[in-house]
């Protein structure tokens, strides 16, 4: 085996300065494609390496400016993205590279192409000593390619630009031809319009702008397999004329002078494809390539594993100059995560609304409690939309018939921010309506109690169909305000998990039913308890500041992190937290006739925790801002 050359490297080893001036694995395409690395530039844009984020596999994607502007060359049209795009998806074969998708920006078109894990040919033969393969390499390169082209010629397509960037050559030794940016369909008589393709291995034909067919690529790859043969590209030239003059002169020196072995029928079937006038090459790439082989008598299958080899030594030789890809983010290793996350607290919040709620059907007893805890949480984690359909459910019987016990007990009831010396429950009573008290928790109307059940009813419904059944987190978002005592709790989640509308919904009603479960204390959830806190909200200012403000924070937090950045949904979270935070300070300075009155640093802090925790979720998983199916805002 040749010893591969250590003083030639190409470009693909090291990624060239981004052209949009980011770190490429910060960039991504098309919202799903991570650049990973540019792998080549030129007048027909850039080819950026990607990890595709949806299906979790590396692509090749073709960027073609669809603008003039400092970074490209020629103007590239929409017609001319869509055509190489429609040639390639027509064509299906294991030499040949696969076309997965078109889009387009507006300002570049990217063509969607399978990656292909090797070197281009022209890589290769920099890269090893004389810049030649063996006739064994050579034999199957070109049974690869030729039967490549067999198969495009059948389908009527002329590829018209084959030479060595254009062959890959993937790391298990397979071959595949690329880049179809100049083909075009042949007509029923066999011959199509001559597009541009590169000088010194373009025939006279092509070089003219005449009429071209299937012998123009004949020709293109007879230059290829000569210089891999012998080094040397016979017709390279600075000018299309003076590839002519070559091309009608005849390659020199000829091929036995280079390769002996190579006298007799192998030469004579270069010299009859390279003949300057089409009428005189044979009549197929298959022909060209049976002849070829045939000649040389050597087993193509015997190149694969060398090429093979070949490419290894490489690897071995340039291991410390390889890409290597970073480190597959979080979500690309347990893609998982989020889902378990989401339905975890689903199931979490449903089973606190199942314990809270079993005392008005009846269930008193610890162990009733707990099994309807567990049903709750299960409905929860195995469909979050039906687990907020039950928690809606649940309130509305709960007010129905709620008596007796204490809502989620050792929770609510005993303050969670007694713990961060903050206010509880019992001092946001005195800072609601004030003394509707044992009163409310008192006898009230059959009317009143059915028109707060249908209200809650209403509500619910209204808010399942728009929010609850749109996202996993909408539940937890609903309820989390009761479970901590803290009526704009829900703000961070909301925020973070759905849309501006939705959000302003939930954050809304997650207020009001974190008042109802502190109203109700030591008396259970029911009726009386709604009573209390509607009446607290519509008879003080404050109480309306602080509904207001939750719900304006939490469409506030929603709209900025409905951007789709990690940055935007981060900053979002700072802007619900100063939002609630200022609604707080404006409600207790118009409780307390003008004065301003700072608030309890507990409380603060463990605000400050809450959302802490619900951006660093927002940071791990990524922003939420595609719109969920079924979301309606």
């Amino acid at each position: 085996m040749r010893d591969p050359q250590t003083t030639q490297q190409t470009a693909v080893r090291t990624p060239p300065e981004d052209v949009f001036d980011a770190p490429a694995q910060e960039r991504y395409l098309l919202g799903r494609y991570r650049v990973l690395e540019t792998r080549g530039t030129g007048g027909f844009g850039t080819v950026e390496m990607c990890w595709d984020e949806r299906l979790q596999r590396r692509v090749a994607i073709k960027c073609m400016p669809l603008n003039v502007s400092a970074s490209a060359q020629p103007l590239a049209t929409m017609e001319e993205a869509l055509t190489e795009a429609r040639m390639s998806s027509m064509l299906s074969h294991p030499n040949i590279v696969t076309m997965f998708d078109f889009e387009s920006d507006g300002v570049f078109a990217y063509l969607v192409m399978e990656y292909v894990d090797g070197l281009t040919l022209e890589e290769l033969l920099a890269r090893i000593e004389g810049g030649t393969l063996s006739h064994e390499e050579c034999a199957h390169v070109l049974d690869s390619v030729a039967s490549a082209l067999e198969h495009a010629h059948k389908q009527g397509v002329l590829h018209l630009d084959i030479k060595p960037a254009n062959i890959m050559i993937e790391r298990n030794g397979t071959v595949k031809l690329a880049d179809f940016g100049m083909a075009t369909l042949a007509s029923a008589a066999g011959y199509g319009d001559s597009r541009g393709g590169t000088v010194g291995y373009m025939p006279p034909e092509q070089l003219q702008g005449e009429l071209v067919d299937e012998r123009c690529d004949l020709f293109a790859l007879a230059v290829v397999m000569w210089k891999a043969l012998t080094g040397r590209s016979p017709f390279a030239a600075a000018s299309a004329e003076e590839s002519l003059e070559k091309i009608e002169r005849g390659p020199r020196p000829r091929l036995s002078k280079m390769q002996p072995t190579l006298e007799g029928q192998v030469e004579q079937t270069f010299m009859q494809a390279l003949e300057p006038d089409p009428a005189y090459r044979m009549a197929s790439v298959d022909q060209f390539a049976d002849l070829v082989v045939d000649g040389m008598r050597v087993d193509p299958h015997a190149g694969q594993a060398s090429l093979r080899s070949l490419l290894s030594q490489l690897d071995d030789l340039d291991q410390d100059e390889r890409y290597v890809p970073p480190r597959a983010p979080l979500l690309e290793r347990l893609p998982w995560l989020p889902t378990l996350t989401f339905r975890l607290a689903a199931a979490l919040c449903c089973a606190w609304i199942g314990d809270a709620v079993a005392p008005a059907l009846g269930f008193a007893d610890a162990t009733e409690r707990l099994i309807a805890a567990a049903a709750m949480a299960i409905a929860g984690a195995s469909a979050p939309a039906l687990g907020a359909g039950l928690i809606v459910a649940g309130l509305a019987v709960a007010c129905a018939l709620g008596q007796g016990g204490v809502p989620g007990e050792g929770l609510v009831a005993g303050g969670l921010y007694d713990a961060v010396g903050t206010f509880t429950g019992s001092e946001l009573l005195a800072q609601g309506a004030g003394t509707l008290g044992s009163t409310a928790m008192g006898s009230i109307q059959p009317l009143l109690v059915a028109a707060l059940v249908a209200l809650v009813i209403v509500a619910g419904s209204a808010w399942w169909l728009s929010a609850g059944r749109s996202h996993e987190l909408a539940g937890p978002a609903l309820v989390l305000p009761s479970i901590i005592s803290l009526p704009y709790g829900g703000v961070p989640l909301a925020g973070y998990a759905l849309g501006p509308g939705n959000a302003f919904l939930t954050g809304a009603l997650s207020w009001v039913l974190a008042l109802t479960f502190i109203r109700c204390g030591q008396h259970g959830l029911s009726a009386a308890g709604l009573a209390s806190a509607l009446s607290a909200i519509a008879t003080d200012r404050g109480a309306l500041i602080q509904v207001a403000g939750t719900a304006l924070a939490a469409c506030a937090s929603a709209a900025l992190n409905r951007s789709g950045s990690r940055a935007a949904g981060l900053f979002g979270q700072v802007v619900g937290f100063a939002i609630v935070i200022g609604s707080r300070l404006v409600a207790l300075r118009v409780e307390n006739a003008g004065i301003w009155v700072h608030l309890p640093w507990g409380e603060v802090a463990f605000a400050v925790t809450l959302f802490g925790l619900t951006s660093l979720v927002a940071w791990a998983f990524g922003p939420t801002g595609t719109k969920q199916e079924g979301e309606q805002a």
